[in-house]
């Protein structure tokens, strides 16, 4: 996500705020939300005017990846007691913030995803986290298949960028499997011997992606 224009962090701001509203934040509740966003070294509140604290707060990091998580955070149904409901109605005043930026919230699968708006206004395209490469870095075998995998994004995100969907489509189904194959080889050896399938063992080069999905489920 691209840095976002200080007026639009302090319309934000307001709206996490809410003074007077009824999801309002006290500053004990804002860091409380600043710490379920992961937010790095997340400070204490000082007493200062809460919107103006939060506006500084979110003006002053460089960490794009924090902020897109602290979007997400206040539309995520769990920060609601009515869940869905209220995360909803907060989800469409931060879209009509959001939309000057050409970026919008949606759900999937009842969670919240910061994407951009598409070229038609309405669909919201999904793109790799910027901070991708550090996410998975602690889960793979190795830096040089790392690599393998950033590659593989970058084909693809070449492909999306150029129209080439279906291309792009085969692109991030290779880097998802070839993700979990690696993770679960990994963390268990055993599994370069065969994956389980019923009463025989399933090279781990022509295990589906089905069954990998399996095998990471058990």
């Amino acid at each position: 996500m691209k840095t976002l224009d200080v007026l639009t962090i302090e319309r934000v701001a307001r709206l996490i705020v809410d003074i007077d509203g009824p999801f309002e934040r006290r500053g004990y509740q804002l860091e409380q939300l600043l710490r379920r966003a992961a937010w790095p070294s997340p400070p204490e509140y000082d007493g200062s005017p809460r919107i103006v604290w939060l506006t500084d707060i979110m003006t002053e990091t460089d960490d794009h990846a924090a902020v897109s998580r602290l979007l997400c955070r206040i539309c995520d149904p769990l920060e609601y007691d009515d869940g869905l409901s209220s995360a909803d109605l907060i989800r469409q005043e931060l879209n009509s913030l959001l939309a000057a930026e050409g970026v919008a919230i949606t759900y999937v699968a009842d969670r919240p995803v910061l994407g951009e708006v598409g070229l038609d206004g309405h669909s919201t395209v999904f793109s790799a986290p910027e901070d991708l490469e550090e996410r998975i870095r602690p889960l793979v075998s190795s830096g040089e298949f790392l690599q393998q995998l950033m590659e593989r994004v970058t084909e693809t995100q070449i492909c999306e960028k150029h129209g080439a969907y279906g291309m792009a489509l085969i692109g991030i189904g290779s880097f998802t499997e070839a993700l979990l194959l690696d993770v679960l080889t990994h963390r268990d050896p055993s599994l370069q011997r065969g994956f389980p399938q019923g009463e025989r063992r399933v090279a781990p080069e022509r295990a589906s992606f089905a069954l990998l999905l399996d095998t990471a489920r058990t």
